[in-house]
């Protein structure tokens, strides 16, 4: 039930109260029972005084104003002092409105000017701000708030008569003086309070209202204002200060009444304590050392704000004596060759703060209980690493050369150069018809004054330079980022894109240009890269251009823009999108390798838009590899990066699309491999593979075969 639905259920017109108990009860009454519920007769009586309510001691009829009605709750005499259920004097006596604090027990009563809080057993009140004694304090009882009826009396002008030898008591309200319809509207007065007395950033900021307006229109509308900021003002305040940052804010609020009169701003501060970020006070194994391959469990104590959550984990572990760099991003279930090995781990809260490293030494002994490869191949999952401890050189495997079944003919054109984006301007430009897919990949290196001057906006545009309409059909559109993490944003990029998306048709008119991609207002910040792919097909000639523009830039002004000379990335228009290669090892008796984007001639050859130099997709970014494998016994796949860096995704087409690896990257080490799944007897399955945006090539493809699994 809102607060204007509330304040017609609490007001003076009996009636009305019947009917309220067929709402749902706000939550400041979650703990009363009590409430009108029938009149038992109607006989007419007339007061020359203000209204008067009857009560009998032990009984639950009261008569208003000579009508009876029934209460679920009696009133009673406790320690000499009369207690009346709350709901009945707030709604049916005063007439008034009323918020309840179940954290600390506590009554906020608001009628006309008067405001006044009442706690469960304290035996003193605070009415307008003064503390002020009682005779005796509130109750709760089976889930009703019982109240002195005397020291609200006194508060709100109400006669209270006693006749012992019946034990009726009779309150008769001042008489309210009929509103003549000359008089003048009053504005309503606006004013809050905060729910806590103190914040975390993080912590959802609450409210309780305590408007009122003498007139006792009922309130139709709020604003909420932060920091007396025109450009900060809304409906709710939650909407825009939900879980602030730490700093000291100045909230204002304002209301309007039926009658369309604002109040004037009412304001209080607000300080917001900064979030601290979690401390691991103890990371500990369940033993001293392991067997290679056991299992190990860890535990682990930390320190953090009481209501607040751990959202992440961040576990990796490493050889001892070698650099972080060379760390398995995951949490060692086993470890798998004899030595010493630092795991660390770093938590993070729910507000985005990461704990300081905590590490603990695991020592693994030479007693042999099972082989990482093997074990992981057969319990693990696709896209798990394997450590490769022992540093097993995957580059002794025979290599095996593929048979190259098909080629996907089309126009892959590739934005990647000048990587580094410094300037506005063109960065690439190609006109093109039939199938094709265009890639982007692109790092913003403006300075942090220029950035801070201008948001940047990367565009990708399609442009129909003929006298016709063209319907651009655009298919597996995924942009990423901007992200300062460039090996996850090729990850989820090339992930994402085997998993697929809708088509679209977009239709060109003659001579006009369609925006296909744009960050928009969307910071695109110093250091960050924004990445992407789709596919399309143009059923005659269509110019794409990638530019980096200002916010404040249009299209015309991007007609006029410069060419941005290239950088030694590669960038260009080839005419391959995707190749199919049949592994064949029906004949092989050992393990062998494939590598992939080692080199010439298998990088794609083709021309510059610009330019019109030739060049060359060092690695074959953009391009679909199609690998068919065909196995004679069960046989595992591994992937090997052999370059700097890589972080990617394949997709068996029998299956789902997978991460490689699963967690983290592989950065500066060439003896960890990822599992890619398993080729069973006989069987022939296909995956495809494309090296991701941001990762390194070349990358070496092992087949191992069953027979040679506990060797590795």
């Amino acid at each position: 039930m809102n607060k204007y639905l509330k304040s017609i259920c609490f007001g003076t017109i009996f009636l009305v109260g019947i009917f309220c108990d067929f709402f749902p009860q706000p939550r400041a009454f979650a703990q009363e029972n009590t409430f009108l519920e029938q009149a038992v007769e109607n006989p007419t009586e007339k007061n020359e005084e203000g209204k008067k309510i009857r009560l009998t001691m032990g009984s639950n009829i009261i008569v208003v104003d000579g009508t009876k009605y029934l209460l679920t709750t009696s009133p009673k005499l406790v320690g000499g002092r009369t207690f009346l259920p709350l709901r009945f004097v707030i709604g049916q006596v005063l007439a008034a409105e009323m918020t309840w604090d179940n954290t600390v027990q506590r009554i906020f009563i608001n009628k006309d000017d008067t405001q006044i809080v009442l706690t469960i057993g304290e035996n003193k009140a605070v009415v307008n701000g003064a503390e002020t004694p009682l005779d005796a304090a509130p109750l709760l009882e089976k889930g009703t708030t019982l109240v002195p009826i005397r020291f609200l009396a006194e508060q709100f002008k109400i006669k209270v008569d006693y006749d012992s030898s019946t034990q009726t008591i009779t309150l008769t309200l001042p008489q309210e003086t009929p509103p003549k319809e000359s008089m003048e509207n009053h504005a309503p007065i606006a004013k809050f309070r905060f729910d806590k007395e103190i914040y975390t950033a993080g912590q959802p900021v609450g409210t309780f209202d305590l408007s009122t307006d003498k007139d006792g229109d009922k309130i139709v509308e709020t604003l909420w204002q932060v920091n007396h900021d025109e450009k900060l003002v809304a409906k709710t305040l939650s909407s825009m200060f939900k879980t602030p940052r730490a700093g000291t804010y100045d909230i204002s609020y304002k209301v309007k009444d039926i009658n369309g009169q604002w109040s004037d701003w009412y304001t209080e501060s607000i300080t917001i304590l900064p979030n601290e970020k979690p401390l691991i006070t103890e990371l500990t194994t369940d033993k001293a050392e392991y067997a290679q391959g056991e299992e190990i469990q860890f535990s682990y104590k930390y320190e953090n704000e009481d209501w607040e959550t751990i959202k992440t984990e961040r576990w990796t572990y490493r050889p001892k004596g070698v650099k972080e760099s060379t760390m398995t991003p995951v949490k060692p279930e086993a470890i798998y060759s004899q030595g010493e090995y630092i795991v660390t781990l770093q938590l993070q809260d729910q507000y985005g703060n990461y704990s300081d490293k905590k590490e603990v030494v695991v020592k693994v002994n030479n007693v042999f209980l099972k082989g990482e490869f093997e074990y992981k191949v057969t319990h693990g999952k696709v896209g798990d690493t394997i450590d490769n401890f022992s540093s097993f050189n995957y580059t002794a495997l025979k290599e095996i050369f593929p048979k190259k079944t098909a080629s996907e003919k089309g126009k892959l054109i590739m934005s990647d150069s000048p990587e580094m984006v410094s300037q506005k301007g063109i960065l690439y430009q190609e006109t093109v018809w039939g199938n094709g897919r265009v890639l982007i990949h692109h790092i913003n290196k403006f300075t942090e004054e220029e950035a801070k001057a201008h948001n940047k906006r990367l565009v990708v545009t399609a442009t129909n330079n003929t006298l016709v309409n063209i319907d651009l059909t655009i298919w597996n559109k995924t942009i990423k980022g901007p992200s300062d993490d460039v090996f996850y944003l090729g990850q989820q990029l090339l992930y994402q894109y085997f998993k697929g998306a809708p088509s679209e048709v977009i239709t060109i008119k003659p001579g006009s240009t369609q925006i296909i991609y744009d960050n928009g207002t969307r910071k695109w910040l110093p250091e960050q890269t924004i990445s992407g792919m789709f596919d399309f097909s143009a059923p005659l000639p269509v110019t794409f251009t990638v530019a980096v523009l200002d916010q404040e830039d249009t299209l015309e002004t991007m007609a006029t823009m410069d060419n941005l000379p290239k950088d030694n990335h590669p960038r260009g228009t080839f005419n391959i999108l995707a190749e199919d290669y049949h592994v064949d090892l029906k004949n092989e008796t050992e393990a062998v390798k494939l590598l992939l984007g080692k080199g010439m001639p298998e990088w794609l050859e083709g021309t510059d838009g610009i330019t019109k130099e030739t060049v060359y997709n060092k690695g074959n970014y953009g391009m679909v590899y199609h690998i068919k494998v065909t196995a004679k016994e069960d046989t595992a796949i591994i992937i090997n990066p052999r370059g700097y860096s890589f972080r990617g995704a394949i997709r068996w087409e029998d299956d789902d699309t997978y991460y490689i690896p699963a967690a983290g990257n592989y950065t500066g080490s060439t003896n960890r491999s990822a599992f890619a799944g398993i080729i069973r007897a006989g069987e022939t399955r296909e995956f495809a593979y494309m090296l991701p945006n941001g990762s390194a090539s070349p990358v070496l493809f092992g087949f191992i075969p069953k027979s040679h699994w506990s060797k590795f």
